[in-house]
């Protein structure tokens, strides 16, 4: 999870690119030091690691998250939030079908299957639809940025349900997260007013 939020970064690098603009150098910066504090919450870079295989899966990963999330803006234009999610979820189920075999008979069981309606009702299909919205307004990267602080939220609310400690590289990194996500608002809200002050000119 936490390797599949470095995709900021490369939304930093591929959306002006794509848009025919140069990246912003502040934009990188802020996109390159939550990169940063992910790996600070890794305890091993060592190939031998099955988590540090983990985390360079999850980079790949990323890579093609922030693809996705570049057409999702695009198609964002023509086709309302909810028809994009609904398209992406079942492709999505589609593609992993083969893979989900004792899948069937754990959902046969009610209290499982409850927590897979709730599981994608609301912390999926809501939270997507609503982040597919912000596209609207912001860009790939802001968004991006400011979705790095999930695994924060993941971490925390794994010590409050599970009692998972999380060890003091949890804190540094996630502290490096914060940063980055509290400067791209003040940075988006900096521009905003730039905005407005140019057209009252």
């Amino acid at each position: 999870m936490l390797s599949l939020f470095t995709y900021p970064v490369f939304s930093a690098i591929l959306e002006p690119i794509l848009g025919g603009n140069k990246p912003e150098p502040f934009a990188l910066f802020l996109a390159s030091f939550s990169l940063f504090g992910l790996f600070l919450i890794v305890p091993d870079l060592s190939w031998d690691n099955q988590m540090f295989q983990g985390v360079v899966w999850g980079v790949v990963s990323a890579v093609l998250y922030a693809i996705r999330n570049l057409l999702t803006k695009e198609m964002h234009v023509h086709y309302p939030s909810s028809q994009i999610l609904f398209t992406q979820l079942l492709a999505t189920s589609l593609v992993l079908l083969p893979f989900a075999d004792g899948l069937i008979p754990m959902l046969a069981e009610p209290k499982y299957l409850l927590f897979q309606v709730i599981l994608a009702g609301i912390f999926t299909s809501l939270a997507h639809t609503i982040w597919i919205r912000s596209l609207s307004n912001l860009s790939v990267t802001t968004a991006g940025t400011l979705s790095t602080l999930s695994p924060i939220y993941g971490s925390l609310a794994a010590w409050y349900f599970l009692g998972e400690v999380p060890p003091d590289r949890l804190w540094l990194g996630g502290g490096v997260i914060l940063f980055c996500a509290v400067m791209e608002v003040f940075r988006k809200q900096n521009e905003s007013r730039i905005r407005e002050k140019e057209k009252l000119v």
